[in-house]
C-alpha cells in the first residue's frame, strides 16, 4: 500500500509540475518523495525562498514537510507509512493552494 500510494503522490506531483515552471524535478521512491523548486527549468538554478515559504505554509496547514540539498531548495516528504491516498490528495490540493499564493510573490533569490 505504502508503495501503491507513494506511486500516486509522485503521479500528483508530476502533474502539478506541468502547471507550475517552478517545480523543476519530482522524484521519488516509496513515500519519500523530493520535490527541486527552481528559478528557470532549463538552467536547474536553485529557488531556496519559494521552498522555505512553502515549507513554512504547509505547516501551517499542519503538513509537515522539509526543504534539504545543498541549496535547501528541494522539499521533502517522509510521510508515515499509514499515509492514505486521501492524505496524499489532501497534500497535493494544499500545495497547489500554496503555489498560486507563491505566483504573487517576488521572492529574491
Amino acid at each position: 500500500k505504502a508503495q501503491e500510494n507513494g506511486d500516486h503522490l509522485i503521479t500528483e506531483f508530476k502533474k502539478l509540475s506541468q502547471k507550475y515552471d517552478i517545480i523543476g524535478d519530482v522524484r521519488g521512491w516509496g513515500m519519500f518523495v523530493g520535490v527541486d523548486l527552481v528559478k528557470d527549468r532549463t538552467t536547474r538554478e536553485a529557488h531556496t525562498s519559494p521552498a522555505k515559504f512553502m515549507v513554512q505554509r504547509l505547516r501551517e496547514e499542519k503538513i509537515l514537510a522539509q526543504y534539504d540539498g545543498p541549496y535547501c531548495n528541494v522539499l521533502k516528504f517522509k510521510p508515515p507509512l499509514a499515509f492514505t491516498k486521501e492524505n496524499c490528495d489532501r497534500l497535493i490540493q494544499t500545495m497547489d493552494r500554496i503555489f498560486e499564493e507563491m505566483l504573487e510573490i517576488n521572492f529574491e533569490d
